[in-house]
């Protein structure tokens, strides 16, 4: 029996009028499938859903979860029973396993300033325990792209939801791409274990242009999580800007940490819009979401986050450990800082997180 998808698309607000901004979403996926802004349309994405788009899909503006990110050998324990899911990212588990949030149909529900979806993901799916409602709303307020994400679950469940938006601010040439684009990040550390980020090529707490920062740290591409202030609040994390066009892209968040990749995996081979391919490092993303591994990272499990001997920063592919390194380690336990977000959502709780994009244009 075929399904019938239809593409939401709505300018939203008497303001947005104004300054030109609208969205774009579709129930499959809850992906958002395009975002105009002044001169631009900066997000990659398909222009139809295909069988070849869903069998090599790199989350162009997906909804990703149950938990975004990686779970280190599909393996979690919660309340005492060990669960274990696909390794779809050998040896780990990534974006909620092999039909994770951004691969189901999703139900839309147009608002009056906004859009919302809502999906149940049963007891069971993906491994994953607890039948888990999920909200995920789209408002645009001025230049402000607003996420908010909820979720209550029945049983104990891991859950970190992030959007996995690709951003071009050059425009959607991929051509012209982002080497000349500028980043800075909020943040002074990393996840993976925990390694601060001073004198490294991960310092991004100050505008660095990406192209000749990667040239001269030789790096392939960044994959990495970087952890925030932890807050209840909004709070700034991150800011791109894109001198020839004048165009800038600010993240706020209530999230503990921002994934920020580069697009290394994209190959071209996936045809986009008006026809358009994707190359290696013609996006980025920015991805609002709780520390990699977290559900495995309690303080017990976290010995080498000891402040002047922290011994890794976690890679895209590369191998969790949560063993001690350190000779002398347990005997810090007491002094370890800082501790990995829980990941954990019990029944009667509520998860409730908000991103905000906000993008302007000289």
């Amino acid at each position: 029996m075929g399904v019938t998808i239809h593409t939401v698309t709505r300018v939203i607000s008497s303001g947005l009028k104004t300054t030109g901004h609208s969205v774009q979403r579709s129930p499959s996926w809850g992906q958002k499938r395009g975002l105009y802004v002044p001169a631009c349309n900066p997000p990659p994405g398909a222009e139809r859903l295909a069988a070849r788009y869903v069998n090599k899909h790199p989350y162009f503006g997906a909804t990703i979860g149950r938990v975004a990110n990686r779970i280190a050998n599909g393996k979690f324990t919660v309340e005492g029973k060990e669960y274990q899911l696909a390794l779809n990212n050998p040896p780990n588990s990534l974006h909620g396993g092999n039909k994770g949030f951004d691969k189901v149909l999703w139900t839309p529900e147009v608002l009056l300033n906004g859009i919302r979806f809502s999906r149940t993901s049963p007891d069971g799916e993906e491994g994953y325990p607890g039948e888990l409602k999920v909200w995920v709303t789209y408002t645009l307020d001025g230049g402000e792209l607003v996420i908010n994400y909820q979720a209550q679950s029945s049983n104990t469940t891991p859950i970190s939801l992030t959007n996995h938006a690709y951003f071009n601010l050059a425009g959607q040439d991929p051509s012209d791409g982002n080497g000349d684009a500028s980043l800075s990040t909020g943040s002074s550390r990393q996840s993976g274990e925990v390694a601060a980020v001073p004198d490294t090529a991960f310092d991004l707490r100050k505008a660095v242009e990406l192209g000749r920062h990667m040239q001269k740290f030789q790096l392939p591409g960044f994959d990495h999580n970087f952890c925030l202030e932890r807050s209840e609040a909004r709070r700034y994390c991150a800011r791109a800007h894109h001198p020839p066009s004048g165009r800038t892209m600010e993240v706020y968040t209530t999230q503990p940490g921002i994934q920020f990749y580069t697009g290394n995996f994209l190959d071209g081979s996936l045809e986009g819009k008006g026809g358009s391919v994707y190359p290696k490092h013609s996006a980025f993303c920015l991805e609002t979401q709780n520390w990699p591994d977290a559900v495995n990272k309690g303080l017990p499990a976290i010995p080498s986050l000891v402040p002047g001997v922290l011994n890794c920063v976690l890679a895209m592919n590369a191998s969790y450990s949560t063993q001690p390194w350190h000779p002398f380690a347990h005997a810090l336990l007491p002094f370890l800082q800082p501790h990995f977000p829980s990941a954990l959502l019990r029944p009667g709780e509520e998860y409730n997180h908000t991103t905000w994009l906000k993008f302007t244009a000289a």
